[in-house]
Protein backbone atom coordinates (compact mmCIF):
# COMPACT_ATOMS: atom_id res chain seq x y z
CA UNK A 1 0.00 0.00 0.00
CA UNK A 2 1.20 3.50 -0.77
CA UNK A 3 1.31 6.35 1.71
CA UNK A 4 -1.76 7.85 0.02
CA UNK A 5 -3.63 4.56 0.40
CA UNK A 6 -2.66 4.42 4.07
CA UNK A 7 -3.85 8.00 4.60
CA UNK A 8 -7.18 7.27 2.93
CA UNK A 9 -7.57 4.04 4.87
CA UNK A 10 -6.78 5.86 8.12
CA UNK A 11 -9.34 8.59 7.37
CA UNK A 12 -12.00 6.05 6.40
CA UNK A 13 -11.24 3.83 9.40
CA UNK A 14 -11.13 6.82 11.76
CA UNK A 15 -14.59 7.86 10.68
CA UNK A 16 -16.02 4.31 10.61
CA UNK A 17 -17.12 4.49 7.01
CA UNK A 18 -18.69 1.52 5.32
CA UNK A 19 -18.12 1.56 1.56
CA UNK A 20 -21.34 2.44 -0.20
CA UNK A 21 -22.50 3.56 -3.62
CA UNK A 22 -24.44 6.79 -3.82
CA UNK A 23 -26.46 8.84 -6.27
CA UNK A 24 -26.87 12.57 -6.67
CA UNK A 25 -30.67 12.46 -6.46
CA UNK A 26 -31.55 12.16 -2.78
CA UNK A 27 -34.94 11.87 -1.14
CA UNK A 28 -35.54 13.50 2.28
CA UNK A 29 -35.32 10.04 3.88
CA UNK A 30 -31.92 9.47 2.30
CA UNK A 31 -30.67 12.77 3.69
CA UNK A 32 -31.39 11.93 7.34
CA UNK A 33 -28.11 10.95 8.95
CA UNK A 34 -27.84 7.39 10.21
CA UNK A 35 -25.53 6.24 12.98
CA UNK A 36 -23.32 4.30 10.55
CA UNK A 37 -22.78 7.26 8.19
CA UNK A 38 -19.27 8.61 7.70
CA UNK A 39 -18.84 12.31 8.36
CA UNK A 40 -17.39 13.01 4.91
CA UNK A 41 -16.94 16.69 5.65
CA UNK A 42 -14.78 15.83 8.66
CA UNK A 43 -12.83 13.29 6.57
CA UNK A 44 -12.26 15.93 3.88
CA UNK A 45 -11.13 18.39 6.56
CA UNK A 46 -8.69 15.78 7.93
CA UNK A 47 -7.15 15.40 4.46
CA UNK A 48 -6.79 19.17 4.14
CA UNK A 49 -5.11 19.37 7.55
CA UNK A 50 -2.78 16.47 6.66
CA UNK A 51 -1.69 18.50 3.62
CA UNK A 52 -0.85 21.53 5.81
CA UNK A 53 -3.66 23.83 4.69
CA UNK A 54 -3.27 27.40 5.95
CA UNK A 55 -5.37 28.39 8.95
CA UNK A 56 -7.17 31.10 6.94
CA UNK A 57 -8.26 28.61 4.28
CA UNK A 58 -9.26 26.05 6.90
CA UNK A 59 -11.43 28.69 8.59
CA UNK A 60 -13.13 29.41 5.25
CA UNK A 61 -13.88 25.69 4.90
CA UNK A 62 -15.12 25.37 8.48
CA UNK A 63 -17.36 28.44 8.26
CA UNK A 64 -18.99 27.78 4.89
CA UNK A 65 -22.79 27.82 5.37
CA UNK A 66 -23.44 25.02 2.86
CA UNK A 67 -20.99 22.66 4.53
CA UNK A 68 -22.17 23.62 8.01
CA UNK A 69 -25.77 22.82 7.10
CA UNK A 70 -24.71 19.49 5.55
CA UNK A 71 -22.90 18.30 8.70
CA UNK A 72 -26.00 16.54 10.04
CA UNK A 73 -26.83 14.83 6.76
CA UNK A 74 -25.89 11.44 5.32
CA UNK A 75 -22.55 10.72 3.71
CA UNK A 76 -24.26 10.85 0.30
CA UNK A 77 -25.76 14.27 0.99
CA UNK A 78 -22.43 15.53 2.32
CA UNK A 79 -20.75 14.34 -0.90
CA UNK A 80 -23.22 16.40 -2.94
CA UNK A 81 -22.50 19.46 -0.75
CA UNK A 82 -18.72 18.96 -0.93
CA UNK A 83 -18.78 18.49 -4.71
CA UNK A 84 -20.83 21.65 -5.13
CA UNK A 85 -18.55 23.54 -2.75
CA UNK A 86 -15.31 22.48 -4.46
CA UNK A 87 -16.72 23.09 -7.94
CA UNK A 88 -17.55 26.65 -6.88
CA UNK A 89 -14.10 27.10 -5.36
CA UNK A 90 -12.16 25.71 -8.34
CA UNK A 91 -14.51 26.86 -11.11
CA UNK A 92 -12.95 30.32 -11.54
CA UNK A 93 -9.69 28.59 -12.56
CA UNK A 94 -11.46 27.22 -15.65
CA UNK A 95 -9.42 24.75 -17.67
CA UNK A 96 -6.63 24.78 -15.10
CA UNK A 97 -8.92 23.04 -12.61
CA UNK A 98 -10.93 20.88 -15.03
CA UNK A 99 -9.07 17.63 -14.24
CA UNK A 100 -9.32 18.24 -10.51
CA UNK A 101 -13.05 18.98 -10.64
CA UNK A 102 -13.54 15.83 -12.70
CA UNK A 103 -12.15 13.82 -9.76
CA UNK A 104 -15.04 14.96 -7.55
CA UNK A 105 -17.11 11.91 -8.44
CA UNK A 106 -20.84 11.74 -7.89
CA UNK A 107 -21.05 7.95 -7.83
CA UNK A 108 -18.78 5.25 -6.45
CA UNK A 109 -17.78 4.42 -2.93
CA UNK A 110 -16.92 6.92 -0.25
CA UNK A 111 -13.40 5.49 -0.19
CA UNK A 112 -13.15 6.14 -3.96
CA UNK A 113 -14.21 9.76 -3.43
CA UNK A 114 -11.67 10.27 -0.65
CA UNK A 115 -8.87 8.64 -2.64
CA UNK A 116 -9.57 10.71 -5.75
CA UNK A 117 -9.87 13.89 -3.69
CA UNK A 118 -6.48 13.22 -2.11
CA UNK A 119 -4.89 12.37 -5.47
CA UNK A 120 -5.51 15.71 -7.12
CA UNK A 121 -7.97 18.30 -5.90
CA UNK A 122 -6.36 18.64 -2.47
CA UNK A 123 -2.97 19.63 -3.94
CA UNK A 124 -4.67 22.07 -6.33
CA UNK A 125 -6.54 23.52 -3.35
CA UNK A 126 -3.34 23.96 -1.32
CA UNK A 127 -1.33 25.34 -4.27
CA UNK A 128 -4.00 27.93 -5.07
CA UNK A 129 -4.72 28.94 -1.46
CA UNK A 130 -8.27 27.66 -1.54
CA UNK A 131 -10.86 27.75 -0.24
CA UNK A 132 -11.80 31.37 -0.09
CA UNK A 133 -14.90 32.80 1.58
CA UNK A 134 -17.65 33.16 -1.00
Amino acid sequence: MTTLDNTITDVVDKNAAPAQRTTVHLTPQEMSKRSDDLDLIAACRDILVSHAIDAEQLAAFDNDPTLRSAKGLTTAAQRVALNQYWHLQMGPFGRLSHQQRHKLIENGTTADWLKLFAQGPVQFIIDNRLPVSL
